[in-house]
């Protein structure tokens, strides 16, 4: 089934994920991704809910999930990132 944007577009669904990928620099699912932990980095500054409501309000389905982006994308902790932001 292609995804109305495509059909909109004309484009078939493969395609349209190439051309994001050449303009974009990432997969759509890798800027899904950096969307939600840019969300949850603000959350983490601008809040005191737990880590746990943050990956989960963000649409990580698994806390390991989320921990591992996270420091793969911070190179820091969720707890280390807010204290050192909130230093």
């Amino acid at each position: 089934m292609e995804s109305s944007a495509s059909c909109a577009a004309r484009l078939h669904p493969n395609y349209a994920m190439t051309l994001f990928r050449q303009f974009v620099g990432l997969t759509i699912n890798e800027a899904i991704q950096r969307h939600r932990l840019n969300i949850a980095q603000s959350l983490l500054i601008a809040t005191d809910k737990p880590v746990a409501a943050i990956a989960f309000e963000t649409g990580f389905g698994s806390l390991s999930a989320f921990y591992a982006a996270f420091e793969k994308r911070f190179h820091a902790t969720q707890r280390g990132f807010r204290l050192k932001m909130r230093g």
